[in-house]
């Protein structure tokens, strides 16, 4: 049994050690917060440059996962997640079903003969002289995009949208437009010989322009008398 004068030093040098090892413990613990800051700081700005797309999801995980990591691992398992980040489309380059396809791209005088894109994005593309003839174009979006003189002859348009898209001298001749809508733009085409408007969306004043000029299946397809 220790005396109380025996007892004090023990229990003041026990209080010391304490104090002592708490700022090493708080500086740890810092450490990994600071870290943790970084790497959210870094992954937000990324998100609000790139509108957080599936690149910028992939860098939020990998920058916090790698930050706790011990010294030695963690710039390792950071380059094999910038790796991964390489590896993946750009965003025009998507496949389709997600991402922006070629939203607000410049595809002028650009070739697109005969491909599958259907569900692709073209909203307010600058698709100036491009050719999409006989390409399969189903479900596509061309809102507010720049189609003049585009040509679609023979195109599979079922279910697109060219609402507010500039159409002016464009080329629908034998493009299949079932479903398809249609702003008063259309009224600018150059030609919609032999194209099918079968329920196609348009207004009821849009469908008489067109019936002045339509003939044949054409006309049929649009109800003209």
């Amino acid at each position: 049994i220790f005396s109380r004068a025996e007892a004090g030093p023990a229990r003041s040098q026990r209080s010391t050690e304490r104090r002592s090892a708490r700022p090493q413990r708080d500086s740890a613990g810092c450490g990994k917060r600071h870290r943790r800051a970084a790497a959210r700081n870094c992954a937000t700005i990324c998100c609000q440059a790139a509108k957080f797309t599936m690149r910028c999801l992939l860098f939020l995980v990998a920058s916090v996962t790698t930050a706790l990591r011990p010294q030695p691992t963690r710039r390792a398992a950071l380059g094999q997640a910038l790796s991964t980040l390489v590896a993946l489309p750009t965003a025009a380059n998507a496949i389709s079903g997600g991402g922006k396809d070629y939203a607000e791209a410049t595809i002028k005088n650009q070739v697109f003969d005969g491909q599958k894109l259907d569900n692709k994005d073209f909203s307010g593309a600058d698709a100036v002289d491009a050719s999409f003839k006989k390409a399969s174009l189903r479900g596509a979006r061309f809102f507010k995009s720049d189609c003049e003189r585009a040509d679609f002859t023979g195109a599979d348009l079922t279910g697109a949208s060219f609402e507010s898209a500039n159409l002016k001298d464009a080329i629908l001749s034998g493009a299949k437009a079932e479903g398809t809508a249609f702003s008063q733009t259309i009224l600018d085409a150059k030609s919609i010989a032999g194209a099918d408007f079968t329920e196609a969306v348009v207004q009821p004043y849009v469908q008489k322009e067109l019936c002045k000029r339509a003939t044949g299946a054409t006309a049929d397809s649009l109800f003209c008398p």
